[in-house]
């Protein structure tokens, strides 16, 4: 007798799962949300916006875009700014996604480079090359002292 107790119903197996497809449902619509609450703009891949026009005039205008990033060494007793050679140091995926100004991808890069020793700075400059050949600052960014990612 206890046997047949212990033995899940009709009704217990579908509301079972109802719950699951509930549950599935209700995170394919909260994970977009993260986008359109969030406040990386330019992050776009898991909202429903996936293919939006922002995004594919951030990737047109990526091959005329230059990412730079100084850091400020101090060596005895002067400090000197130096660029540093991301292309031997980074793969091209992740300056993709730095070009894209990826926030997160920015503050790692940023940190990784502060942290070395002697290193009292770090700054990276988002440029872009425009048609008469000249170089304009799209944007700039810094680390604050709680490691916080500043946009200048």
């Amino acid at each position: 007798m206890s046997n047949l107790q212990s033995a899940p119903t009709k009704s217990s197996r579908r509301r079972g799962a109802g719950l699951l497809v509930a549950g599935f449902l209700l995170l394919q619509l909260c994970v977009p949300l993260r986008y359109y609450l969030g406040a990386d703009a330019a992050d776009e891949r898991f909202s429903w916006r996936m293919f939006s026009s922002y995004s594919r005039s951030v990737r047109r205008d990526l091959p005329n875009r230059q990412l730079i990033v100084f850091e400020s060494v101090e060596k005895d007793g002067t400090v000197t700014e130096n660029r540093v050679p991301l292309r031997s140091l980074l793969t091209k995926r992740w300056i993709k996604f730095a070009m894209r100004e990826r926030a997160e991808v920015i503050r790692k890069l940023l940190i990784w480079r502060h942290s070395r020793p002697n290193v009292r700075s770090v700054r990276l400059d988002l440029t872009r090359f425009e048609e008469d050949g000249s170089r304009h600052l799209l944007v700039s960014y810094v680390l604050d002292e709680n490691e916080r990612l500043v946009r200048k």
